[in-house]
């Protein structure tokens, strides 16, 4: 993995899914949201995959039927897919590299409470 800013090489660490400074340039690193979405929506595939083998809609379809003994068994897969989405945290990123963006500048503001490294600097706008 590269730095997007300055280009060096960057080893994976499970903290750079929350961010992490960059040893050389100092900016800040996350892993892309492309990459972390992709990986929930694995887990919870997963976790669907794991109750349709262990045939778990038997238990909800003669008390609920089906379409609610359907959504059950899909509810039901979001607690198991946290477990699944830990393990595929630790170990998917040595197998399939993921991709490093520089901090997120969206809607959330930090009101300059942060290092210099995480404020930006630009000059007041004019009305």
């Amino acid at each position: 993995m590269r730095c997007p800013n300055c280009g060096c090489e960057v080893e994976f660490d499970k903290r750079l899914f929350r961010g992490e400074h960059c040893k050389k340039c100092g900016s800040t690193l996350l892993v892309s949201e492309a990459y972390s979405r992709a990986l929930g929506i694995f887990s919870f595939l997963a976790a669907e995959a794991l109750l349709w083998l262990l045939n778990i809609r038997k238990f909800f379809y003669p008390t609920l039927g089906v379409p609610f003994g359907f959504l059950a068994s899909l509810w039901l897969g979001f607690p198991i897919a946290f477990p699944i989405l830990t393990i595929l945290v630790r170990t998917v990123p040595h197998l399939v590299a993921p991709t490093l963006v520089r901090r997120h500048w969206g809607s959330i503001n930090t009101l300059g409470l942060g290092t210099e490294k995480d404020t930006i600097s630009s000059p007041p706008k004019e009305l």
